[in-house]
């Protein structure tokens, strides 16, 4: 913009420049030198001036005022820019504070799920549940700690959003597959296998591994961002559930949870 008004202002006072000059040289090659002088210092005492340029001195005006408002504006859109910087960051310290109070909701919330898993596991003959097993319905869905979860998911970005993204949507994958074993949704002849209860078991161990790996992030304000959840965090998971005994075993062989390679959520992995 000030680059813009110079040139513009530069243009202007070239254009008089020339215009002058333009005059001054007619008038010497017609009057006599003294004859001149006198006229342009009556010219110059009267204003008259003013008056034969006052349309290039009114377009400069306009120009400065115009260059003046664009930069008002400018100006105002630059606080509104920093204004809402500032309040994003206020939120998501917010949100960073109060993290670790939802992530110990949803960490009691897998433990919960896991109980009432392994029940059914320990039930189950043959390979599955038994039709006359009477199955509950799921924990609720500590929907305190979710509803943060979308707060704080609004004001931070990249690989922090992602792993809050993906923690809701291992949640929301679990919650349906649970929902199919519930007895209301249990229609006649349906059979609940024992290797898909064990299957919910590690979407319960998923869930405390990422809500784990959420803490520090929460925590320390000097942790930039969250770390990723390996093999072996659900196997810890599983231990931190109280899952030692074969269930635990079958696990971290059949899902490899002895390896230190990055977990990825079977949703999140690539198509084909």
């Amino acid at each position: 913009m000030k680059k813009l008004l110079a040139g513009f202002v530069g243009f202007a006072v070239t254009l008089l420049l020339l215009a002058v000059g333009r005059e001054i040289y007619l008038a010497f090659t017609t009057r006599p030198a003294q004859e001149i002088f006198v006229s342009i210092f009556t010219w110059l005492g009267r204003f008259g001036w003013l008056s034969d340029f006052q349309t290039l001195i009114a377009a400069m005006l306009a120009l400065l005022g115009a260059w003046w408002a664009a930069s008002a504006v400018h100006q105002q859109i630059r606080h509104a820019k920093l204004v809402e910087a500032a309040r994003r960051m206020d939120r998501a310290a917010a949100g960073r504070a109060v993290l670790p109070l939802a992530l110990s909701e949803i960490s009691d919330y897998a433990m919960a799920c896991a109980r009432q898993l392994r029940s059914l596991i320990q039930q189950s003959e043959h390979g599955a549940l038994p039709a006359t097993v009477k199955v509950g319905p799921a924990p609720d869905l500590p929907a305190g700690a979710i509803q943060s979860f979308l707060n704080l998911i609004e004001v931070i970005e990249g690989k922090n959003r992602q792993a809050l993204s993906t923690l809701i949507g291992t949640i929301q994958i679990q919650r349906s597959r649970l929902r199919s074993i519930s007895e209301r949704e249990r229609g006649e002849g349906h059979i609940v296998l024992t290797l898909n209860l064990e299957r919910y078991v590690m979407d319960a161990a998923e869930i405390y591994a990422q809500a784990a790996a959420l803490y520090d992030f929460g925590r320390k304000p000097d942790v930039a961002s969250v770390r990723p959840v390996i093999h072996s965090d659900i196997a810890a998971a599983l231990h931190n559930m109280r899952i030692f005994d074969d269930l635990y075993d079958t696990l971290v062989a059949r899902y490899g949870l002895a390896s230190k390679d990055v977990w990825v959520p079977p949703f999140a992995q690539p198509a084909g």
